[in-house]
């Protein structure tokens, strides 16, 4: 997939990833219009993910520190195709160029019932990494090609561990929940594992 990672110093010190799925004009583009205005603009979950394991890349997930409508609006004053794909969870559709870019604004839940969830948006990453499924999914690349790894997934995908975030008997729960189409509270699932 054209993905190279790069180690600058030791371990410890910063990784930069480069690939055709992040320097592309259209995905500098969509990055541009964001950081150009002082806000974050992170490629995460499943583009990173693939990238690192040598996989395709089937979509290209954009968070940001950015409210929806302000996405919105940057990417209409950009030239950009908008599409408000689920703006009241953050989520818009940017596109540039024929290129579909999910952009979601950082969030955290407040409430779920298993299948929806309310969110309030935020300015913190890592807020916006805690409410995802596993660690892998919580890696973060800047435009730069800057990695960000508030949760320890790149060590948990060089060894092929999935590990959930925060409390799985909680998450695996929540999935048979909403796997089953049931509303309401998913506890006595979690209770059941």
């Amino acid at each position: 997939n054209g993905t190279y990672v790069i180690w600058i110093g030791n371990a410890d010190s910063t990784m930069i990833i480069t690939g055709d799925w992040i320097s592309a004009p259209q995905a500098q583009a969509v990055c541009s219009m964001l950081t150009d205005q002082g806000y974050q603009a992170l490629f995460v979950g499943g583009c990173v993910r693939n990238a690192l394991l040598g996989f395709p890349i089937n979509d290209l997930d954009i968070s940001t520190d950015a409210l929806p409508e302000m996405v919105m609006q940057l990417a209409t004053a950009a030239g950009l195709r908008v599409i408000p794909t689920g703006i009241d969870h953050g989520t818009v559709t940017v596109i540039a160029d024929g290129v579909a870019f999910e952009m979601t604004t950082f969030r955290h839940d407040v409430e779920t019932d298993g299948r929806h969830a309310r969110v309030m948006f935020s300015t913190d990453v890592a807020q916006d990494a805690a409410r995802r499924d596993f660690t892998m999914n919580a890696l973060y690349v800047s435009p730069d090609g800057m990695l960000i790894d508030p949760l320890g997934g790149f060590a948990d995908l060089n060894r092929r561990h999935v590990r959930f975030i925060n409390h799985p008997a909680d998450r695996i729960a929540k999935i048979i929940y909403a796997s089953c189409g049931f509303t309401g509270s998913p506890r006595f699932m979690a209770i059941l594992i």
